[in-house]
This record gives structure tokens, sequence and C-alpha cells, in this order.
């Protein structure tokens, strides 16, 4: 699941609590224009916030899953040096015919060892199945010739167990914290687009009032919780060629609200945060030009954008 939200989590969070707190100010105004803006209806969209941010994030999660990572190791680690032990004690009981001694080595699953030696856990599930058949089909040649404690196969199993355990637990951890990350990223999704149509009526609201539309837009109180004095995209538009202004063409970003015209240099300046952006230049006389721009947090891009007569 993908997030809706262009910002961090802690900022969007803080984003929506403003919005309707916002709301809930000029709660009269909603009311009349939409009777669900109700004070419990308000409150109600502040719980959903509170709730979604009481969500463990992702760092929470990996903590567990990394004590887990410790032991898993440890107990990887446990399973390769009895492994050793194994390898040697083959080699030893089919030491008179390499031939042979290739052939056992590869039936107690050691033609895969490099990765086992890697503690990957699907190699090493893999050599155990082989290794522990071949240690009871070989048990008296392996005693023997091989020189293996009587003891080993025994401690070879319990160590199976203890691997099999902790990688149950490690992959049910694992998946555990993929279901609260897609939780988190759905409840975050829903606050971001209640928050969205609460704040598109505001625009509504007040369209005859530009500046009070203005505040309602997100891109306007995600500038207020992070703000973003240093980011954007600035430049000229130029006529073909590049050696001459062209003033007064309206530079717009769409999903924000956010417009800039460019002076009688051509000079404009757009305030962004960080991200994807699609920016529209328009202005009479010339073809509209739309143009994709990334912002980086803290940079203000330089774009320098050539009009074509219509």
């Amino acid at each position: 699941m993908k997030p809706k939200y262009p910002c961090s989590q802690a900022s969007l969070y803080a984003i929506c609590v403003l919005a309707w707190e916002m709301c809930r100010d000029n709660q009269a105004a909603f009311f009349a224009f939409d009777a669900k803006y109700t004070e419990g209806y308000i409150q109600e969209n502040l719980a959903r916030v509170n709730a979604a941010k009481d969500i463990p994030d992702f760092k929470a999660r990996q903590e567990d899953i990394m004590l887990l990572s410790v032991e898993y190791d440890k107990v990887a680690t446990d399973l390769v040096n009895l492994a050793k032990m194994l390898k040697n004690s083959v080699e030893r009981a089919y030491k008179n015919d390499k031939n042979i001694q290739k052939i056992m080595l590869n039936a107690a699953g050691f033609d895969g060892f490099k990765k086992v030696q890697d503690l990957d856990d699907k190699a090493i599930t893999l050599f155990m199945s082989s290794a522990l058949t071949f240690i009871a089909d070989k048990a008296a040649v392996l005693g023997t010739e091989g020189k293996l404690p009587a003891n080993f196969a025994t401690q070879f199993t319990d160590i199976n167990t203890s691997f099999v355990d902790v990688l149950g637990r490690y992959n049910a951890k694992a998946m555990a914290s993929k279901t609260k990350t897609d939780e988190k990223v759905s409840a975050n999704n829903d606050i971001f687009d209640s928050t969205i149509e609460m704040l598109e009526d505001g625009q509504f609201m007040y369209q005859l009032a530009p500046e009070r539309a203005k505040q309602y837009l997100f891109n306007t109180l995600w500038d207020i919780v992070e703000p973003t004095k240093n980011s954007g995209v600035g430049g000229k538009t130029l006529a073909v060629g590049g050696k001459k202004s062209v003033p007064k063409v309206t530079v717009t970003e769409p999903l924000t609200g956010k417009t800039a015209i460019s002076d009688k240099d051509g000079s404009y300046a757009l305030l962004l945060t960080e991200g994807k952006w699609l920016l529209t230049f328009t202005a009479d006389g010339y073809i509209s030009q739309t143009i994709e721009v990334t912002i980086q947090k803290g940079v203000t891009k330089r774009l320098n954008v050539e009009m074509v007569k219509a």
C-alpha cells in the first residue's frame, strides 16, 4: 500500500490537526455549507488523526525484529559450526576415494554450503533437510571412520529445532510488521482524504475571498508546520532562443493552487516542498506548457522556460 500524502507522517498529523481545528473555529460557516460539519464530526476526525498517530511506526516495530535477528544470527552461527564438524567427518570417512567423498558431501547438503555460511535461511533449511537424513543413514560410518561424537545427532537435531523456532518467530514478526505498516498507511491515507475533502469545501466556501480560500490549501498548512522558505523553483520565462524575456507568464502548481507571475524581466519564483510537482506556464499569445520538476528540501531549483507563440 502506498501513501497518498506527499509529506512526512509527523507533518501529516500536524497538518490534519491544524486543518480540523481551523474547521472548528469556523464550524458555523461549515455547518451552514454542509450539515455534516457538526462539532461531533470534527471531534471524530481529530480522534481518527490521534488513532493513526498511535499506531506504532516502522522504527518501533523494527526494534523487535532486530532483537530476533540477533537471536537468529546466534542460532544460525551455532548451526554452521556444527555443520563444519559434519563436513570434516564426511571428508575423513571417505578420504580414500575423492569421487565418493564428493558424492557424499553433496548428499549431505554441502553443495550449497556457501549460502549456509552466509546464514541464508532458505539455504539452511534446505541443507538441514539433507544433513539430518544423511546423518541418520550414515551414522555408523560417520561414528567410526569419521570420528563423529556419539551425541552429535542429538546436538544437530536440537540446533535444528532452535533454528526452526527462531526463524518461525522472525517470519511471523516480519509479517506482522508488514501488516501493521499497511494498517498505518491505510489509516494515514484515510485521514488525509477526509482532511483534503474538508479543505476543498473550505476553498469552495470562500472562493470569492481568495486570501481566505488560500488558508484551506494543504500546502498552506504544510508551510506552517514545516516551513519551506528555501525550497522551490525559480528562473525566467523567455522567448524561443532565450534572448528575450516574456513577462506576465502565470506559473501554477494545480495540486496546491500556488501561483506566481513572471515580472518584466521574466523572473518568477514559487515556494514548494520537496517532491515531484507539475508546473503549468500560461500567457496570452503563447502555447501553455506543463513541466514536471523535482524539488529537494532546502534547494531552489533553477528552471528557465522558453515560451512558444501560439
